[in-house]
């Protein structure tokens, strides 16, 4: 294990650009995606339910106060970057929020970093996280 590439940031601990997160709030048990890839999705929901989070694939995330979880899909959602942090701050603010995106769009990657999405990571990081992503 190499130290030197891990970081802290708030309860948010990011490995190999991999992000593994601990909410903080034991009463939010929900997974809130948005996203449009209907494949990636049962992935998405899969994983979540293995670690008995509930999963909703939604458009925006009004009325999920109960989410510990908001994870946008860059390549299908990303008009929802601007508004995001600011909707998580008033709807879900103890919620780890995601963003993933294809390497390829790096630009759509930056843009979610400059609006303070807390973890930004490739489409193909997150997949190989799904696995461990949601444990305790």
């Amino acid at each position: 294990r190499d130290d030197a590439r891990i970081r802290r940031i708030g309860v948010h601990e990011i490995r190999d650009a991999t992000a593994t997160i601990v909410s903080d709030d034991p009463d939010s048990r929900s997974v809130v995606i948005l996203s449009g890839d209907l494949i990636f999705l049962s992935r998405v929901k899969a994983a979540a339910e293995a670690n008995d989070f509930e999963f909703l694939a939604a458009s925006s995330i009004t009325d999920q106060s109960s989410a510990a979880w908001v994870i946008l899909d860059l390549a299908t959602c990303s008009g929802a970057i601007d508004d995001l942090m600011e909707q998580c701050a008033s709807v879900c603010p103890s919620a780890n929020v995601l963003a993933f995106g294809p390497h390829v769009q790096a630009a759509k990657l930056e843009k979610a970093r400059q609006a303070c999405i807390p973890t930004v990571i490739t489409r193909g990081q997150f997949d190989r996280s799904l696995a461990t992503l949601f444990q305790k």
